[in-house]
């Protein structure tokens, strides 16, 4: 058996604009892509490099608040190594999120979960472009030091839905086919980051799974792959 490719599921309401960011994060990538068929209503794209498969990027189907899909959800998500959870910037209604983020929290401080690693989240607050003033989009924005009302209103964004979400992770994105994209590069760095960490999510997952796993040498190629997805957008 080998180590797996990188899973990273990609999440969020219908009107999230998931597959925006999906094909944002695509078209950046170094790699061979191909869909695989899809299966639960998700839609799973295979990113190769040098003939090996090191990222399995997996578009679920919507957040909607149902009891069914929660539970689909649920299983997805922890089963992943690392998951993009996409909130649309200008959504009052953030219910459906908030049920589904408290249910993955209480997966982990089960009893007979205590020993999985959780998935790395990466909150994603996207279309800020959508934001007041709609007219003004003159990217990038310095979140540090603030110019601009909509660079205001975007910082206001990030932390209404860190303390919304209760994470400390989130970054403002806009990927759109007219206007300029804002922290693609962003994002794909933290996805870079975070590589290792979901590989070992993946092999601590794997062992408390039953498997027997003694995959350094297979971890740390497949690490070394998945670096170069995107060395060339980043640099």
């Amino acid at each position: 058996m080998a180590v797996e490719p990188l899973r990273i599921a990609v999440i969020g309401q219908i009107s999230a604009g998931k597959s925006s960011v999906v094909n944002g994060l695509l078209g950046e990538m170094s790699a061979e892509i191909s869909a695989l068929p899809s299966t639960d209503k998700a839609t799973t794209y295979k990113c190769e490099v040098e003939g090996t498969d090191v990222i399995n990027l997996i578009d679920l189907p919507g957040i909607d608040g149902s009891e069914s899909v929660n539970k689909m959800l649920l299983k997805q998500i922890t089963q992943s190594d690392v998951v993009l959870w996409v909130l649309k910037a200008n959504q009052s209604s953030r219910q459906a999120d908030i049920t589904l983020k408290q249910m993955v929290d209480d997966f982990y401080v089960q009893a007979k979960h205590q020993n999985r690693k959780a998935p790395k989240i990466i909150m994603l607050v996207n279309q800020v472009d959508k934001l007041k003033p709609v007219e003004e989009w003159l990217p990038p924005y310095d979140l540090s030091d603030i110019q601009t009302a909509k660079g205001k209103i975007i910082l206001d964004a990030v932390e209404y839905n860190k303390s919304l979400m209760k994470t400390e992770r989130v970054i403002p994105l806009s990927v759109s086919q007219d206007r300029l994209n804002y922290n693609l590069d962003v994002l794909q760095e933290n996805i870079q980051e975070m590589y290792q960490d979901g590989i070992n999510t993946q092999l601590n997952r794997r062992r408390v799974e039953g498997d027997s796993i003694d995959y350094a040498e297979q971890a740390k190629r497949l690490y070394r792959l998945g670096k170069l997805v995107f060395d060339a957008a980043v640099s």
